[in-house]
């Protein structure tokens, strides 16, 4: 094979174009340090040069014109992209200011030339800034549950009150209190596994009618005992799901009897307790979605679509209470999480559902879907005996649809 042979054909942006001669510019970028009484100079190296490919090119025949506007339009689109130089293969490149210009003269019919330089187009790898997405979370968790006390604390009112009012908000305190310990239940054995929570709910139980007439303490130990639900386990996950029970609490509750201003204040004050619970469930299951690791793209994005209707229900009760405050928090944690979710779901892999035609080996299965990579096709033939329950990893059954994680997403 000749050299002529090894050439390949012209193209940018995959617009074909001819060379009748090219050369490259480069070196190495450095800076020179001369100090007083000494004779030899300092050259500090900073790197390679920036490659510049400068190319001759043209285009030519009947239909010039066309060749020509259409690697003129490729010529001035944004962005970096292929250049394939019949000397030096494929390179990525940009045109950067006034980088060609082209010429065509009336004695050269059915031709027009160009002089093109291009540079070598890297990535943008340093300084890059990127936002941390789960302290944003964290951040405006913070700042919901702030806002979410002060309302309760402008809203709920024991002071000077008849007897009922407070004998009705303290049995709500420990109804939510035994709410949270029966949710605390289904993630730990209590109190084994956690002695400091028990005594707490228990403090919070057993102190609810003193509680209750300072509402900056009372919602102060229930948020905390919240978080604290929030936090049991090793596994975030389970958690979340837990309070997503509790942030229903108290709407099975039978509405307070009307008439009178003191049945009035119940009915506030239990609107305002429930809805201190509810919210502080809200906003701590989306604290701790920034803790949760996940297997795939999939189990990312139903959480986040879960917690995204969570957070409405609390966004458009806040609204309907006229808590203007609480309302504009909680947009914002919306905003959060979603963002959060959707960034870290979208580095991850697909899950996407196969039949397999025949029983295979989960190991066959998995070179099929992770290539010749023996460690990714260890892991993904673990991963689909996991995630499909199949009880022998050599038999894998034919003919039922299985769950699989997807590396081309």
């Amino acid at each position: 094979m000749t050299w002529r042979d090894q050439l390949r054909p012209a193209s940018f942006r995959g617009v074909p174009f001819f060379i009748k001669g090219h050369d490259i510019g480069g070196g190495r970028r450095g800076e020179l340090h001369e100090y007083p009484g000494r004779d030899e100079p300092f050259a500090e190296d900073l790197g390679r040069m920036t490659r510049q490919y400068r190319v001759e090119a043209y285009v030519l025949g009947d239909d010039y014109m066309a060749a020509r506007d259409r690697l003129l339009e490729a010529l001035e689109a944004k962005g970096p992209a292929t250049l394939v130089h019949p000397y030096l293969g494929s390179i990525t490149v940009s045109l950067v200011g006034n980088r060609y210009s082209m010429r065509e003269d009336k004695d050269q019919g059915r031709y027009a030339s160009f002089s093109i330089t291009f540079v070598q187009a890297g990535d943008n790898r340093f300084p890059q800034a990127r936002a941390d997405t789960r302290a944003l979370t964290r951040t405006q968790a913070d700042t919901s549950i702030a806002a979410a006390e002060q309302v309760f604390e402008q809203t709920f009112d024991t002071g000077k009150k008849p007897a009922f009012i407070l004998e009705a908000a303290s049995g709500l305190v420990t109804q939510a209190s035994d709410d949270i310990e029966g949710l605390a239940r289904r993630l730990v054995a209590l109190p084994e596994a956690a002695p400091a929570f028990t005594k707490d709910l228990a403090g919070l139980r057993a102190n609810a009618n003193n509680l209750v007439l300072t509402p900056a303490t009372l919602s102060s130990k229930i948020t905390g005992m919240v978080r604290s639900l929030a936090s049991l386990g090793a596994d975030p996950l389970p958690a979340v799901r837990a309070l997503g029970d509790l942030s229903i609490f108290g709407n099975s509750l039978a509405s307070v009897p009307a008439g009178t201003a003191n049945r009035s204040v119940q009915s506030s004050n239990r609107q305002a307790l429930t809805a201190l619970v509810q919210r502080a469930a809200t906003i701590e299951a989306a604290r701790a979605s920034a803790g949760l690791e996940f297997e795939s793209r999939n189990d990312a994005l139903a959480l986040r679509d879960d917690l995204a209707d969570r957070l409405d229900d609390q966004i458009l009760a806040a609204g309907d209470a006229g808590d203007d405050a609480v309302f504009a928090v909680l947009k914002d944690l919306l905003a959060a999480v979603v963002r959060d979710l959707t960034a870290r779901g979208a580095a991850l892999d697909g899950v996407i559902t196969l039949t397999p035609t025949a029983t295979l080996p989960a190991l066959a299965l998995a070179h099929g879907l992770a290539g010749d990579d023996p460690t990714a096709v260890i892991a993904q033939a673990e991963d689909l005996v996991a995630r499909n329950r199949v009880r022998h990893p050599g038999f894998v059954p034919g003919g039922r649809a299985i769950e699989v994680l997807h590396h081309g997403r």
